[in-house]
Parts: C-alpha cells; structure tokens; sequence
C-alpha cells in the first residue's frame, strides 16, 4: 500500500462517486415520495 502513494486521490474520487451516487438516489427517492 505504501508503494501506491503516488495516487491516493484515486480511491478518494472513486469514494466521492459513490456517496454522491448514493446522496442522489437518496434525493430522488424522497422526491418521488413527496411527490
């Protein structure tokens, strides 16, 4: 894991992407459900 310093964003970005993904379908569910 040490070796793999020189891109620590990219698990960062790929984990954004997923609580986002996720924050979104959460939004739009609530949403339809309002509605």
């Amino acid at each position: 894991m040490a070796r793999r310093q020189t891109r620590p964003c990219s698990t960062c970005n790929h984990g954004f992407t997923l609580i986002e993904t996720l924050l979104v379908v959460a939004i739009l569910s609530i949403l339809a459900a309002i509605s």
